[in-house]
Protein backbone atom coordinates (compact mmCIF):
# COMPACT_ATOMS: atom_id res chain seq x y z
CA UNK A 1 0.00 0.00 0.00
CA UNK A 2 1.06 3.68 -0.62
CA UNK A 3 1.78 5.27 2.37
CA UNK A 4 -1.50 7.85 1.73
CA UNK A 5 -3.36 4.64 1.91
CA UNK A 6 -1.73 3.16 4.81
CA UNK A 7 -3.81 3.02 8.05
CA UNK A 8 -1.40 5.23 10.38
CA UNK A 9 -0.18 2.40 13.23
CA UNK A 10 -2.20 4.23 16.23
CA UNK A 11 -5.09 6.22 16.35
CA UNK A 12 -5.44 9.74 15.41
CA UNK A 13 -4.78 12.24 18.52
CA UNK A 14 -8.06 14.32 19.79
CA UNK A 15 -8.19 17.31 21.50
CA UNK A 16 -10.06 17.86 24.95
CA UNK A 17 -11.22 20.76 27.09
CA UNK A 18 -9.97 20.59 30.37
CA UNK A 19 -13.87 19.79 31.61
CA UNK A 20 -13.40 16.54 30.91
CA UNK A 21 -9.65 15.84 32.14
CA UNK A 22 -10.20 12.87 34.32
CA UNK A 23 -6.92 12.66 37.08
CA UNK A 24 -5.54 9.37 37.85
CA UNK A 25 -6.99 8.28 41.48
CA UNK A 26 -9.38 10.77 41.44
CA UNK A 27 -12.24 8.84 40.68
CA UNK A 28 -13.78 12.21 38.99
CA UNK A 29 -13.48 15.26 36.89
CA UNK A 30 -11.76 17.65 38.17
CA UNK A 31 -13.91 21.39 37.45
CA UNK A 32 -11.08 23.91 36.53
CA UNK A 33 -11.15 26.92 37.97
CA UNK A 34 -9.63 30.65 37.46
CA UNK A 35 -9.21 33.70 38.72
CA UNK A 36 -12.26 36.51 37.80
CA UNK A 37 -9.37 38.62 36.33
CA UNK A 38 -8.00 35.76 33.90
CA UNK A 39 -9.56 34.26 30.96
CA UNK A 40 -12.28 36.77 30.55
CA UNK A 41 -10.67 38.43 27.30
CA UNK A 42 -9.10 37.71 24.13
CA UNK A 43 -5.01 36.75 25.37
CA UNK A 44 -2.62 36.29 22.58
CA UNK A 45 1.24 37.26 22.58
CA UNK A 46 1.77 35.41 26.39
CA UNK A 47 4.28 33.04 27.67
CA UNK A 48 4.02 29.83 29.40
CA UNK A 49 6.36 28.53 31.10
CA UNK A 50 7.08 25.58 33.73
CA UNK A 51 8.78 25.51 36.73
CA UNK A 52 8.70 22.98 39.59
CA UNK A 53 5.55 21.21 37.88
CA UNK A 54 3.53 24.73 37.98
CA UNK A 55 2.94 26.54 34.94
CA UNK A 56 3.73 30.09 34.91
CA UNK A 57 1.69 32.20 32.69
CA UNK A 58 3.05 35.91 31.82
CA UNK A 59 1.52 38.83 30.38
CA UNK A 60 -0.60 38.94 27.40
CA UNK A 61 -2.32 41.15 24.90
CA UNK A 62 -5.50 42.70 26.48
CA UNK A 63 -4.79 42.28 30.21
CA UNK A 64 -6.09 44.09 31.99
CA UNK A 65 -3.40 46.30 34.96
CA UNK A 66 -0.64 48.23 34.23
CA UNK A 67 2.01 45.53 35.55
CA UNK A 68 2.75 42.40 33.55
CA UNK A 69 -0.13 39.59 34.55
CA UNK A 70 1.54 36.73 36.44
CA UNK A 71 -0.91 33.48 36.58
CA UNK A 72 -0.23 29.86 37.69
CA UNK A 73 -1.65 27.07 36.89
CA UNK A 74 -1.57 23.62 38.17
CA UNK A 75 -1.84 20.79 36.13
CA UNK A 76 -2.46 18.07 38.69
CA UNK A 77 -5.69 19.77 40.32
CA UNK A 78 -6.34 21.84 37.33
CA UNK A 79 -6.72 25.14 39.19
CA UNK A 80 -5.13 28.74 38.71
CA UNK A 81 -4.31 31.41 40.81
CA UNK A 82 -3.26 34.78 40.37
CA UNK A 83 0.12 36.34 41.26
CA UNK A 84 -0.24 39.50 39.75
CA UNK A 85 2.46 42.31 41.29
CA UNK A 86 1.11 44.76 42.69
CA UNK A 87 4.07 47.03 43.67
CA UNK A 88 5.54 49.27 41.33
CA UNK A 89 8.80 47.67 40.95
CA UNK A 90 7.44 44.84 38.47
CA UNK A 91 7.65 45.51 34.84
CA UNK A 92 4.77 47.14 32.92
CA UNK A 93 1.77 45.02 31.41
CA UNK A 94 3.86 43.57 28.05
CA UNK A 95 2.91 41.18 25.10
CA UNK A 96 5.25 39.50 22.31
CA UNK A 97 8.46 39.30 25.31
CA UNK A 98 10.77 36.76 25.55
CA UNK A 99 11.11 34.41 28.19
CA UNK A 100 13.75 31.84 29.67
CA UNK A 101 14.06 29.59 32.47
CA UNK A 102 17.51 29.85 34.75
CA UNK A 103 16.90 27.59 37.08
CA UNK A 104 14.08 28.55 39.49
CA UNK A 105 13.61 31.85 37.69
CA UNK A 106 12.26 33.21 34.66
CA UNK A 107 13.98 35.53 32.84
CA UNK A 108 11.31 38.36 31.12
CA UNK A 109 12.85 40.43 28.01
CA UNK A 110 11.17 42.78 26.16
CA UNK A 111 7.92 43.27 24.60
CA UNK A 112 5.45 45.76 23.46
CA UNK A 113 3.12 47.67 25.47
CA UNK A 114 0.57 49.64 23.80
CA UNK A 115 2.88 52.85 23.37
CA UNK A 116 6.33 51.56 23.59
CA UNK A 117 8.75 49.09 21.45
CA UNK A 118 10.67 47.47 25.08
CA UNK A 119 14.20 46.51 25.66
CA UNK A 120 14.59 45.87 29.51
CA UNK A 121 14.80 42.38 31.04
CA UNK A 122 13.50 41.41 34.51
CA UNK A 123 14.34 38.48 36.67
CA UNK A 124 11.19 36.65 38.10
CA UNK A 125 11.79 34.40 41.00
CA UNK A 126 9.12 32.16 41.19
CA UNK A 127 9.99 31.00 45.01
CA UNK A 128 8.19 33.98 46.06
CA UNK A 129 6.96 35.82 42.81
CA UNK A 130 9.38 39.32 42.82
CA UNK A 131 10.53 40.52 40.58
CA UNK A 132 14.14 42.50 39.51
CA UNK A 133 15.39 44.44 36.97
CA UNK A 134 18.34 43.51 35.14
CA UNK A 135 19.08 46.28 32.72
CA UNK A 136 17.78 48.45 30.13
CA UNK A 137 19.81 48.41 27.30
CA UNK A 138 19.32 46.12 24.27
CA UNK A 139 20.28 46.67 21.27
CA UNK A 140 16.86 45.34 19.75
CA UNK A 141 13.92 47.15 20.83
CA UNK A 142 10.59 45.25 20.20
CA UNK A 143 9.10 41.73 20.56
CA UNK A 144 8.61 38.70 18.95
CA UNK A 145 12.68 37.36 19.55
CA UNK A 146 13.65 33.88 20.66
CA UNK A 147 15.65 33.30 23.96
CA UNK A 148 17.53 30.36 25.54
CA UNK A 149 19.65 30.07 28.30
CA UNK A 150 22.89 28.09 28.60
CA UNK A 151 23.05 26.61 32.45
CA UNK A 152 27.19 25.81 31.95
CA UNK A 153 28.28 29.02 30.33
CA UNK A 154 25.20 31.04 32.21
CA UNK A 155 24.23 33.27 29.57
CA UNK A 156 21.20 34.18 27.91
CA UNK A 157 21.31 34.32 23.83
CA UNK A 158 18.67 36.35 21.83
CA UNK A 159 18.13 35.95 18.42
CA UNK A 160 15.94 38.03 15.65
CA UNK A 161 12.74 40.17 16.85
CA UNK A 162 10.59 43.05 15.41
CA UNK A 163 10.25 46.84 16.15
CA UNK A 164 6.96 49.51 15.15
CA UNK A 165 8.89 52.18 13.45
CA UNK A 166 5.44 55.00 13.27
CA UNK A 167 3.90 52.12 11.33
CA UNK A 168 5.66 49.60 9.74
CA UNK A 169 7.67 47.14 11.38
CA UNK A 170 11.83 46.31 11.23
CA UNK A 171 12.76 42.89 11.61
CA UNK A 172 16.06 41.63 12.75
CA UNK A 173 18.23 38.32 12.17
CA UNK A 174 20.91 40.14 15.11
CA UNK A 175 22.12 37.79 18.29
CA UNK A 176 22.83 38.98 21.70
CA UNK A 177 23.96 37.82 24.78
CA UNK A 178 23.44 38.56 28.13
CA UNK A 179 25.60 37.11 31.37
CA UNK A 180 23.33 36.24 33.94
CA UNK A 181 24.24 34.72 37.16
CA UNK A 182 22.27 36.05 40.53
CA UNK A 183 25.11 36.45 42.58
CA UNK A 184 26.96 38.38 40.55
CA UNK A 185 26.27 42.19 38.99
CA UNK A 186 24.12 42.00 35.26
CA UNK A 187 26.55 44.21 32.76
CA UNK A 188 23.95 44.48 29.95
CA UNK A 189 23.63 42.80 26.41
CA UNK A 190 26.43 42.24 24.39
CA UNK A 191 26.19 42.12 19.84
CA UNK A 192 27.83 38.86 18.55
CA UNK A 193 29.04 38.60 15.38
CA UNK A 194 28.16 34.45 14.18
CA UNK A 195 29.34 32.76 11.21
CA UNK A 196 28.01 31.03 8.65
CA UNK A 197 25.35 31.83 6.39
CA UNK A 198 22.22 33.32 8.72
CA UNK A 199 18.46 33.06 8.80
CA UNK A 200 16.49 35.56 7.32
CA UNK A 201 15.31 38.46 9.36
CA UNK A 202 12.21 37.63 11.49
CA UNK A 203 9.99 37.85 14.11
CA UNK A 204 7.15 35.18 15.92
CA UNK A 205 10.02 32.35 15.56
CA UNK A 206 10.61 29.67 18.18
CA UNK A 207 13.62 28.64 19.93
CA UNK A 208 14.30 25.69 22.13
CA UNK A 209 18.00 24.95 23.24
CA UNK A 210 19.47 21.27 22.56
CA UNK A 211 22.76 20.52 23.86
CA UNK A 212 24.95 23.72 23.16
CA UNK A 213 22.48 24.34 20.16
CA UNK A 214 19.70 27.14 20.01
CA UNK A 215 17.39 25.48 17.38
CA UNK A 216 15.10 28.03 15.96
CA UNK A 217 11.95 26.87 13.95
CA UNK A 218 9.72 29.04 11.83
CA UNK A 219 8.73 33.08 12.09
CA UNK A 220 7.76 35.60 9.71
CA UNK A 221 8.63 39.29 8.41
CA UNK A 222 6.15 41.56 6.68
CA UNK A 223 5.70 39.48 3.49
CA UNK A 224 5.65 36.07 4.31
CA UNK A 225 5.90 33.33 7.19
CA UNK A 226 9.12 30.77 7.15
CA UNK A 227 8.76 26.98 7.99
CA UNK A 228 12.96 26.63 8.11
CA UNK A 229 14.50 24.80 11.07
CA UNK A 230 18.44 26.51 11.90
CA UNK A 231 21.12 25.68 14.24
CA UNK A 232 22.93 28.59 16.74
CA UNK A 233 26.09 26.47 18.39
CA UNK A 234 26.11 28.96 21.46
CA UNK A 235 29.72 28.22 21.91
CA UNK A 236 31.17 29.54 18.91
CA UNK A 237 28.01 31.19 17.39
CA UNK A 238 27.73 29.91 14.24
CA UNK A 239 24.87 29.44 11.78
CA UNK A 240 23.96 26.09 10.51
CA UNK A 241 20.56 25.31 8.02
CA UNK A 242 19.15 22.08 8.77
CA UNK A 243 17.30 21.27 5.56
CA UNK A 244 14.99 18.53 5.83
CA UNK A 245 15.88 15.50 3.23
CA UNK A 246 12.37 14.41 3.30
CA UNK A 247 8.89 14.80 4.65
CA UNK A 248 6.39 18.01 4.31
CA UNK A 249 7.52 21.10 6.76
CA UNK A 250 4.61 22.78 8.20
CA UNK A 251 2.17 24.74 5.72
CA UNK A 252 3.06 28.73 5.92
CA UNK A 253 1.41 31.71 4.10
CA UNK A 254 3.81 33.20 1.42
CA UNK A 255 2.17 36.37 -0.21
CA UNK A 256 1.37 38.89 3.23
CA UNK A 257 0.40 42.31 3.19
CA UNK A 258 2.62 44.32 4.97
CA UNK A 259 -0.04 46.10 7.82
CA UNK A 260 1.20 48.87 10.00
CA UNK A 261 0.57 49.19 13.64
CA UNK A 262 -0.62 45.37 13.33
CA UNK A 263 1.18 42.28 13.54
CA UNK A 264 -0.45 39.01 12.04
CA UNK A 265 -0.10 36.59 14.40
CA UNK A 266 1.35 33.32 13.31
CA UNK A 267 3.97 31.59 15.77
CA UNK A 268 3.56 28.32 16.64
CA UNK A 269 3.84 26.45 19.91
CA UNK A 270 7.46 24.19 20.23
CA UNK A 271 8.67 21.58 22.48
CA UNK A 272 11.24 18.80 22.71
CA UNK A 273 10.64 15.53 22.45
CA UNK A 274 14.24 13.35 23.02
CA UNK A 275 15.89 14.62 19.60
CA UNK A 276 12.31 15.55 17.94
CA UNK A 277 10.92 18.82 17.48
CA UNK A 278 7.07 18.96 18.13
CA UNK A 279 5.52 21.96 16.10
CA UNK A 280 1.99 22.78 16.73
CA UNK A 281 1.12 25.21 13.72
CA UNK A 282 -1.76 26.09 11.27
CA UNK A 283 -2.87 22.98 9.01
CA UNK A 284 -3.48 23.81 5.77
CA UNK A 285 -2.24 23.98 2.11
CA UNK A 286 0.98 25.00 1.34
CA UNK A 287 0.87 28.77 0.55
CA UNK A 288 -2.63 29.15 0.64
CA UNK A 289 -4.41 31.26 3.11
CA UNK A 290 -7.25 28.98 3.86
CA UNK A 291 -10.00 30.01 6.18
CA UNK A 292 -10.53 28.46 8.33
CA UNK A 293 -7.26 27.10 9.89
CA UNK A 294 -6.88 24.21 12.33
CA UNK A 295 -4.48 22.76 14.09
CA UNK A 296 -1.55 20.48 13.21
CA UNK A 297 1.22 18.83 14.68
CA UNK A 298 4.47 18.24 12.86
CA UNK A 299 7.51 16.68 14.00
CA UNK A 300 11.06 17.38 13.07
CA UNK A 301 13.66 14.77 13.63
CA UNK A 302 16.72 16.57 14.18
CA UNK A 303 19.00 13.83 13.73
CA UNK A 304 17.62 11.99 10.65
CA UNK A 305 16.39 15.55 9.57
CA UNK A 306 12.72 14.55 8.83
CA UNK A 307 9.39 15.78 8.65
CA UNK A 308 6.19 13.84 9.68
CA UNK A 309 2.81 14.60 10.27
CA UNK A 310 1.01 13.15 13.33
CA UNK A 311 -2.49 11.91 12.86
CA UNK A 312 -5.36 14.68 14.67
CA UNK A 313 -8.76 14.40 15.10
CA UNK A 314 -9.76 18.58 15.17
CA UNK A 315 -13.01 18.16 16.49
CA UNK A 316 -13.89 21.48 15.31
CA UNK A 317 -11.06 23.22 17.59
CA UNK A 318 -9.56 26.10 15.82
CA UNK A 319 -6.04 27.51 15.15
CA UNK A 320 -4.83 30.46 16.94
CA UNK A 321 -1.73 32.44 16.40
CA UNK A 322 0.15 33.31 19.00
CA UNK A 323 -1.17 31.58 21.84
CA UNK A 324 1.22 30.18 24.64
CA UNK A 325 1.61 26.14 25.22
CA UNK A 326 3.34 23.46 27.49
CA UNK A 327 3.91 20.15 27.83
CA UNK A 328 2.99 18.08 31.61
CA UNK A 329 3.01 14.84 32.85
CA UNK A 330 -0.08 13.25 33.85
CA UNK A 331 0.22 9.82 36.20
CA UNK A 332 -1.90 8.17 34.26
CA UNK A 333 -2.66 9.09 30.69
CA UNK A 334 1.38 10.29 29.72
CA UNK A 335 2.33 13.31 28.41
CA UNK A 336 -0.17 16.29 27.63
CA UNK A 337 0.08 19.41 25.35
CA UNK A 338 -1.78 22.03 26.95
CA UNK A 339 -2.40 25.48 24.56
CA UNK A 340 -4.08 28.47 26.10
CA UNK A 341 -5.64 31.67 24.84
CA UNK A 342 -4.20 32.70 21.19
CA UNK A 343 -5.84 35.28 18.51
CA UNK A 344 -8.24 34.35 16.34
CA UNK A 345 -11.41 36.49 16.97
CA UNK A 346 -14.98 36.38 17.84
CA UNK A 347 -16.23 32.78 18.41
CA UNK A 348 -17.21 30.74 21.38
CA UNK A 349 -14.09 28.05 21.17
CA UNK A 350 -12.66 27.11 24.63
CA UNK A 351 -9.60 29.38 25.78
CA UNK A 352 -7.64 26.30 27.04
CA UNK A 353 -7.53 22.80 25.01
CA UNK A 354 -5.59 19.94 26.01
CA UNK A 355 -4.32 16.98 23.67
CA UNK A 356 -2.51 14.18 24.89
CA UNK A 357 0.05 12.63 23.29
CA UNK A 358 -0.52 8.72 24.20
CA UNK A 359 -2.89 7.03 21.72
CA UNK A 360 -4.24 3.74 21.04
CA UNK A 361 -3.72 0.93 18.65
CA UNK A 362 -6.04 1.32 15.69
CA UNK A 363 -8.12 -1.47 14.68
CA UNK A 364 -5.57 -2.28 12.27
CA UNK A 365 -2.81 -2.87 14.67
CA UNK A 366 -4.61 -4.70 17.15
CA UNK A 367 -5.86 -6.93 14.60
CA UNK A 368 -2.26 -7.63 13.65
CA UNK A 369 -1.35 -8.25 17.17
CA UNK A 370 -3.58 -10.92 17.10
CA UNK A 371 -2.36 -12.90 14.45
CA UNK A 372 1.56 -12.70 15.90
CA UNK A 373 0.56 -14.08 19.56
CA UNK A 374 2.48 -16.77 19.27
CA UNK A 375 5.81 -14.87 19.65
CA UNK A 376 7.80 -15.22 22.50
CA UNK A 377 6.97 -12.97 25.49
CA UNK A 378 10.59 -10.97 25.16
CA UNK A 379 9.20 -10.54 21.15
CA UNK A 380 5.83 -9.50 22.21
CA UNK A 381 6.86 -6.73 24.94
CA UNK A 382 9.24 -5.19 22.11
CA UNK A 383 6.61 -5.25 19.83
CA UNK A 384 3.90 -3.42 22.27
CA UNK A 385 6.73 -1.06 23.60
CA UNK A 386 6.73 0.46 20.28
CA UNK A 387 3.72 0.40 19.16
CA UNK A 388 2.05 2.12 22.30
CA UNK A 389 4.52 5.05 22.60
CA UNK A 390 4.32 8.55 22.45
CA UNK A 391 2.94 10.76 19.23
CA UNK A 392 6.91 11.17 18.25
CA UNK A 393 7.95 7.75 18.58
CA UNK A 394 4.96 6.64 16.68
CA UNK A 395 5.29 8.96 13.85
Amino acid sequence: LSQSTMEPCCEPLKWTQPLQLPRAGSGEDFLWSQPCSFQDREVYGHSASVVRNTVWVLGGKNQAGKRISVHCFCPKTLTWSDRTPKDRHAPCARWGHSVCQADDSLLVIGGFDSKHNLRDAWCLDTEDGSFTELCDDLLVFGAYHSAVFDDSTSRVTLFGGQCCVNGPYEYYNDVHVLHYDPDEDVEGWVPVPVKGIAPAARAQHCAVLVGDQMVVYGGANATRQFNDVWSLDVRHFSWQELRPVCGRAPPVELGLREQHFRVKSCRSILALHQMKLLVLGAATGHGVAAAPKRYGLYVFDLERREWKTAPVIHQGVLWRGNAAGWVSRCAKSGEELWVHGGHLGDDNQPRQIVLRLQTGLSQLVRQTVRGISALPHENLKLVFSFLSGSVADLI
